[in-house]
């Protein structure tokens, strides 16, 4: 579901981080059917019950946050980008890696259905 603030938060930027970002949206929102659209920790987020990914694009690139559990599955994938324990960078002066963020996207939801599915919030929340 495709919520309005994130086109406005998209719409901030240049024409080609734009266009980046539309991918990665358009790649979340096939990768996680039913998800809802918001904004978590001031960034945009893709949610189902928990958290599943967060990205928000900087001067010099697009941090991509899919989980620390993704990111060490995707070790050899990721070596030649900036990334950290829970988080990656995309370059906007390099080639965007499209296939690379829909395969973590994958690999996100696939976690998410073995096991945050079954998460229940210890406030009753859900």
């Amino acid at each position: 579901m495709m919520n309005s603030d994130i086109d406005k938060y998209i719409a901030d930027f240049e024409g080609g981080v734009q266009e980046r970002l539309q991918m990665l949206r358009k790649v979340c929102l096939n990768a996680f059917p039913g998800a809802e659209e918001s904004f978590k920790w001031g960034k945009p987020a893709f949610s189902l019950k928990r958290v599943l990914i967060v990205y928000a694009a900087y001067k010099h690139h697009i941090g991509f946050y899919p989980t620390p559990e993704v990111l060490t599955e995707f070790s050899d994938e990721i070596k030649k980008y900036t990334f950290a324990k829970g988080s990656v960078q995309f370059k906007h002066t390099e080639p965007f890696p499209i296939k690379l963020i829909e395969n973590m996207a994958k690999a996100r939801y696939k976690h998410y259905l073995e096991k945050d599915a079954k998460w229940k919030d210890p406030k009753g929340c859900n």
